[in-house]
């Protein structure tokens, strides 16, 4: 799944991980029995995969194929920054995290090692990929995306200090961005209101 039309055209093309919804994915499959849906799935998780091999686990907001195959992270298209972890990619980590399949969830919950050594000093809003801080201050989604890799992780408790955590950061500095994610980490998190995952499928033998 590249970033869009204009992303398709010519190697390399330029993904913005953050776009891929596994839980999507797979639902899509199931309804419309159509293999596109689960091979598209099946990349979104070899790419996050390839992305997040590394000590501190934090997938990137853009990254580029190679015509090689090789996946790399990237700056944003037409700037010359430092590929990092911030506004686009917390939201991989949700995503991921909230995955019906192990595959993505076991994804998410790489991340949390290094978030979780992170609370202490207070989580920032952009980190580069090596862990290093580059933001100044915190922001709701970072939080509910740390909830989310905690949660891909099993550690409930996390979850709940976390996302009340980034509920009063949005009412002391409230932000679009901050509130909705908020809201959707809630749901996503600590109900069931969107969509129950679906029972594994038994077939006759």
């Amino acid at each position: 799944l590249v970033a869009g039309p204009w992303a398709a055209t010519d190697a390399p093309f330029t993904l913005n991980p953050s776009y891929f919804s596994p839980r999507a994915f797979g639902l899509l499959a199931s309804a419309t029995e159509r293999p596109a849906w689960s091979d598209l799935q099946a990349s979104a998780y070899e790419v996050v995969d390839r992305l997040t091999a590394t000590q501190v686990a934090l997938p990137p907001d853009w990254a580029r194929v190679e015509p090689s195959g090789e996946v790399r992270a990237s700056p944003a298209p037409g700037t010359q920054d430092t590929p990092r972890f911030g506004y686009d990619a917390v939201r991989v980590l949700i995503r991921m995290g909230v995955d019906c399949e192990a595959r993505g969830r076991e994804l998410a919950a790489r991340a949390w090692p290094f978030l979780r050594d992170q609370l202490d000093g207070g989580l920032v809003d952009v980190y580069g990929l090596g862990g290093e801080r580059i933001g100044q201050a915190p922001h709701p989604v970072t939080l509910v995306a740390a909830a989310a890799a905690a949660h891909a992780a099993g550690d409930r408790d996390a979850i709940v200090e976390l996302l009340a955590s980034a509920e009063q950061l949005d009412r002391q500095r409230p932000t679009y961005y901050g509130a909705a994610w908020v809201a959707l980490g809630r749901v996503l998190l600590t109900t069931d209101l969107l969509q129950e995952c679906p029972a594994p499928s038994v077939h006759a033998t």
